[in-house]
C-alpha cells in the first residue's frame, strides 16, 4: 500500500486523534486531493513524496494565508492547505504511532506547534540512527533516545529524555555525560534546539561512541516488543484456515508461509502468532511463526459469495503432539486463567506480559531430538508407562535418548547440549545400570525378561539355579533407588575383585565356624570355592555374587546354594571391603528414576514375555500406589512387585504391526505418542536440482494412497545428505534401503512400487526407477506367437535411473521428458 493510499485510509477511519477532524466527508477529501494537486504541480514534484516533517513545516508556512504563495495556498476556496496541513498531520500520525503504548503520548501534541516540533525531534534523530524508547504500557514516565540493547529492556545510553508534559510545554533533558558544555537543567523545544540538535557535535560524538551494530536499523518503540496474536484451528471445522482438506493433519513446515483467518486487522509485519489446536485432543499450542502480511480480504472459504479477513504468517515451527513439544491447552490455562485459550474467534491478541512468559514457556518445551544442536525439553510429570510408535525411520529409537534424560537427568536438556553430548550422558546412565535397553523379538521369553532356570554343570553334575531377568534386575535397583555406581555392594565387590587380582586370583576366606576355603573369580556372576579340608576337589563349588547379594539384602538362607561359603563371602565384604549392615530405602527418602527401554517392543509376544507381571507396571498397581499389588513368583516364590520410580519406554514399527493390533492389555497400561515422517527437517537438502523434502512428501504421499499411513517412510533415511549431498548417496539410499524397504511392503508387486515412485507418469522410460524385464520382442522370441501372458508381467529395477538426477525429480515433478 502506498503512503498515498494509507492518507486515504487514514482520513477514513473514524478516530479523531491524532491530528484530523472526524467525519471528514468523501467530498471534502476530494477537495482536498485537488488542492494538494495544484501544490504538487507548482513544486513541480508530488507532494505524496515529501515525508520530512521540517520540510512540509516550511511549506505550510509557504502555503498559509501568511505566505508567499498564498494564493496557491486557497485554491479551491483553501481546500489546498488544509489538504497540506492534513498531509503534515498524517506523517505526524505515522511517527507517533510508533509510541502507540505510551499511553501519555497523546499529551505530548495537544497543541498544535508543539506536535509539530516533537515529531520533527523524532524523525530527526531516527535519521540520524537514534533509537526511540519508553516503557511499554507504563502511565506515566519520561521518553527517552539514545542507544538501547537489543533484545532486552535495558537502555545501553540515553542522550536525551523528554519530561513529563506540563502545561509549559514540551521539556527536554539533554545529558551532560556525553558532552560537558551541556546544561544539566531542562530545556523547552524550540526551533531553535531542533537546528542544534541537527548540528551539535555532541549529538555526532555520542553516535560514534554507541554506533548501531553491523546490518540494524535504529529502532522505534513498538519495534522492541512485537505483539503476539492467538489463532485458532479446530480440524473438526476446517484444516488449514479453510485453504485445506478434513484431514485431521497439517502441513506446517518452517519458512512455509500460510493465509489464517484473522478476526483482528491489527496484526503487523514482525507479529508473533501461537496456533492453538482446538476441538480434537491433543488440545494446545501446535506452531509458532512471524506475520508476513498484514490484514488482507479476500474470498470466503465457507461462502464463495462472501470475503473474510486473512492474514499471512512464516511457520517458524509445528510441534504437532507433545511428543515434540506441544503446549497443552490444560496448561495454558492452569497458567495464564486471565487469558482467554478456547478463542471463539481465531486472530486474538495475547496479553503482552502473558506472551512474553509464553515465548519462555515454548523454547523450553522444545523438543528438537533429530536435529544436531542444542536440545531443550520443559519438565513436566511424565508418564511411567510410554510408547512412542510410527512408521520405520521416523525417529523412535533415536528419541528415546531425549525421553529417557528428561526423567534420569532433565537438566541436560536445559543446559543446550548438543546431540553428541546428550548420547554421551545417555550412556553413562546405561553403563550405571540407571537406563537399561533391550529389543524384544519372537524368542524373547519370560524367563529371558522375568526370571527363569538356568543349566549349570557343577562337579559333572547338572544342576539348575534361578536367574533373574532384565525387568526383575532393573526393578530390584529401582526398588534400592541407588546405581550400580552408587551402591555400596557394588562397591564393595569391586575392592574384593581387586584383592584378588593382588592375590593371583586365589584367597582364603573363613566360614562363620572357622573353616577355611580357598575362593576364585570364576568369572561373570560366579565364585569357585575350595575347602581346605577337600584337597582333592578339582573344579570347584560355585557361589553367586547374586546369592552373596541376596543374602545381604534379606538375611535369610533359604533358597541358597553353599549357604556357608556364600556367607562366608559376604563376612569378607563387611569386615574387610567397608560393606556396611543393609539399610531399605525409607519410603519418604528420595529415590533415583530408572528407565527400562523396550524397543521394537510389538515384535515379541507379550502375554509370554510380561506373564502376571502386566499387571503390576499400572501406575496405581505400583508399590506405594493407591492400589499396590505384588505377586509370588513362579520360580524363586518370593513376593515382587514393580517400583514406582521405573519408567517404561517402548517403541512400535506400526509397519510392522499395526498399533489396532497391539495387545489390548499393553495398549491400555501405555501412552502412545506418534511419530509420523517430518519431510520439512529435510528442506534444504538439494543438489543437482533435486529436492529430497519433495520427494519424501510425494512418496508418501502416493504410499498412503496405495497402502496407508502406518507404511510411509520416514525422513531419517534421508538425514545422511545432510552431509553427503550427492546423487551417489542418494542412489545408495534408493538402492539399499528404500526400494527393499517398498518391496516388502507392497510383496514384490513391482508395479505399484514403481507407481509410489512416479514411473507410471513418466513419458521418459529410461528414467523410471521399474521397469518391464521383457520386451514385447524379447517375449516373442523366448515364447512364440501362440503364447499369451496372464497375471503380472516380471519387472526388474532400472540401475541407470538410480544415477540419474532427472529420475528424482521425475518422482514429484512428473512430467519427464
Amino acid at each position: 500500500m502506498t503512503d498515498k493510499e494509507k492518507f486515504k485510509q487514514w482520513v477514513r477511519t473514524e478516530q479523531d486523534w491524532p491530528f484530523k477532524k472526524k467525519d471528514i466527508s468523501a467530498g471534502s477529501f476530494a477537495n482536498y486531493q485537488s488542492g494538494l494537486n495544484r501544490i504538487s504541480d507548482h513544486l513541480g514534484n508530488s507532494i505524496y513524496a515529501i515525508t520530512t516533517i521540517s520540510e512540509l513545516r516550511r511549506l505550510v508556512k509557504l502555503y498559509s494565508p501568511q505566505g508567499v504563495n498564498a494564493d496557491i495556498g486557497q485554491s479551491y476556496n483553501g481546500a489546498a492547505i488544509a489538504g497540506l496541513k492534513l498531509w503534515l498531520n498524517f506523517q505526524c500520525a505515522v511517527l507517533l504511532n510508533h509510541f502507540a503504548a505510551q499511553p501519555q503520548i497523546s499529551d505530548y501534541a495537544q497543541e498544535e506547534v508543539s506536535r509539530y516540533r516533537l515529531c520533527q525531534l523524532f524523525q530527526l534523530l531516527h535519521q540520524k540512527e537514534f533509537d526511540w524508547f519508553c516503557i511499554r504500557g507504563k502511565k506515566s514516565g519520561p521518553i527517552r533516545c539514545g542507544r538501547k540493547s537489543i533484545g532486552n529492556n535495558t537502555a545501553l545510553a540515553v542522550l536525551i529524555r523528554l519530561e513529563t508534559p506540563t502545561t509549559s510545554g514540551i521539556k527536554v533533558l539533554i545529558s551532560s555525560a556525553y558532552h560537558e558544555d551541556v546544561s544539566e537543567s531542562a530545556r523547552e523545544l524550540t526551533d531553535e534546539l531542533l537546528v542544534e540538535l541537527n548540528e551539535a557535535d555532541y549529538v555526532t560524538s555520542f553516535l560514534s561512541r554507541f554506533p548501531l551494530k553491523p546490518d540494524t536499523l535504529p529502532k522505534w518503540p513498538d519495534e522492541y516488543v512485537n505483539r503476539a496474536w492467538l489463532l485458532s484451528w479446530n480440524p473438526k471445522h476446517f484444516s488449514d484456515g479453510g485453504d485445506g482438506s478434513d484431514s485431521y493433519q497439517l502441513e506446517l513446515n518452517p519458512g512455509d508461509k500460510h493465509r489464517w483467518t484473522s478476526s483482528s486487522k491489527q496484526p503487523q509485519l514482525g507479529d508473533r502468532i501461537f496456533l492453538i489446536r482446538l476441538g480434537i485432543e491433543p488440545k494446545g499450542i501446535i506452531a509458532s511463526g512471524d506475520i508476513s502480511r498484514t490484514s488482507f480480504e479476500d474470498e470466503d472459504w465457507r461462502d464463495s459469495s462472501k470475503n473474510r479477513n486473512y492474514i499471512e504468517f512464516e511457520v517458524e515451527e509445528h510441534r504437532p503432539d507433545l511428543a515434540r513439544g506441544l503446549l497443552k491447552q490444560s496448561e495454558l490455562i492452569s497458567l495464564f486463567p486471565q487469558q482467554q485459550w478456547s478463542p471463539q474467534s481465531s486472530g486474538i491478541e495475547i496479553n503482552p506480559l502473558i506472551a512474553e512468559e509464553l515465548e519462555k514457556l515454548w523454547v523450553n518445551n522444545s523438543n528438537n531430538f533429530l536435529i544436531e544442536e542444542p536440545v531443550k525439553m520443559k519438565l513436566e510429570s511424565l508418564p511411567v508407562n510410554k510408547i512412542l510408535y510410527g512408521p520405520p525411520g521416523t525417529g523412535k529409537t533415536y528419541n528415546t535418548i531425549n525421553q529417557a534424560l528428561a526423567i534420569v537427568e532433565p537438566a541436560s536438556l536445559q543446559e543446550g547440549f548438543s546431540r553428541t553430548q546428550l548420547k554421551a550422558k545417555f550412556d553413562e546412565f546405561v553403563s550405571s545400570g540407571q537406563i537399561v535397553f533391550t529389543t524384544f523379538h519372537q524368542s524373547f521369553s519370560y524367563e529371558d525378561f522375568v526370571e527363569g532356570l538356568r543349566a549349570e554343570s557343577e562337579n559333572g553334575q547338572l544342576n539348575y539355579k534361578i536367574e533373574s531377568g532384565i525387568f526383575k534386575q532393573i526393578c530390584e535397583r529401582a526398588s534400592e533407588g541407588v546405581t550400580e555406581t552408587d551402591d555400596p555392594f557394588d562397591q564393595a565387590l569391586t575392592i574384593f575383585t581387586d584383592a584378588l587380582a593382588s592375590h593371583d586370583g586365589l584367597m582364603t576366606l573363613k566360614t562363620i565356624t572357622g573353616k577355611e576355603f580357598d575362593v576364585e573369580y570364576g568369572g561373570g556372576n560366579t565364585l569357585l570355592v575350595y575347602p581346605k579340608s577337600n584337597k582333592s576337589l578339582k573344579n570347584g563349588y560355585t557361589a553367586s555374587l547374586a546369592l552373596v547379594r541376596q543374602l545381604y539384602r534379606t538375611g535369610s538362607k533359604k533358597g541358597i546354594y553353599n549357604p556357608s561359603y556364600v556367607d562366608g563371602v559376604l563376612r569378607y565384604l563387611k569386615s574387610n571391603c567397608g560393606l556396611q549392615d543393609y539399610q531399605s530405602q525409607s519410603i519418604n527418602s528420595p529415590v533415583k528414576p530408572f528407565v527400562l527401554i523396550i524397543d521394537e517392543i510389538n515384535r515379541g509376544n507379550i502375554s509370554n514375555i510380561f506373564g502376571e507381571l502386566i499387571t503390576l507396571i499400572e501406575p496405581s498397581k505400583r508399590s506405594g500406589g493407591a492400589e499396590a499389588l505384588s505377586v509370588k513368583l513362579p520360580y524363586s516364590k518370593e513376593s515382587f512387585s514393580v517400583p514406582s520410580n521405573l519408567h517404561i519406554i517402548g517403541t512400535m514399527n506400526t509397519a510392522d504391526k499395526s498399533l489396532a493390533q497391539v495387545d489390548i492389555a499393553l495398549r491400555r497400561r501405555f501412552e502412545f505418542v506418534e511419530l509420523m515422517p517430518q519431510h520439512g527437517l529435510l528442506s534444504g537438502i538439494a543438489f543437482d536440482g533435486i529436492d529430497v523434502a519433495k520427494i519424501l512428501k510425494t512418496i508418501n504421499q502416493r504410499i498412503e494412497l496405495l497402502y496407508d499411513r502406518e507404511h510411509t517412510i520416514g525422513h531419517s533415511f534421508f538425514l545422511p545428505l545432510k552431509d553427503d549431498p550427492t546423487i551417489e548417496r542418494l542412489a545408495r539410499i534408493f538402492e539399499l534401503e528404500i526400494l527393499p524397504l517398498l518391496e516388502e511392503y507392497f510383496f514384490e508387486d513391482w508395479e505399484r512400487v514403481g507407481q509410489v515412485l512416479g514411473d507410471h507418469l513418466k513419458t521418459d522410460a529410461s528414467l523410471q526407477f521399474i521397469e518391464e524385464k521383457f520386451t514385447d520382442s524379447s517375449v516373442l522370441q523366448l515364447m512364440g506367437n501362440d503364447w499369451s501372458q496372464d497375471g503380472i508381467r516380471p519387472y526388474q529395477r532400472n540401475d541407470a535411473a538410480l544415477s540419474n538426477p532427472d529420475a528424482y525429480k521425475g518422482i514429484y515433478d512428473a512430467q519427464q521428458g
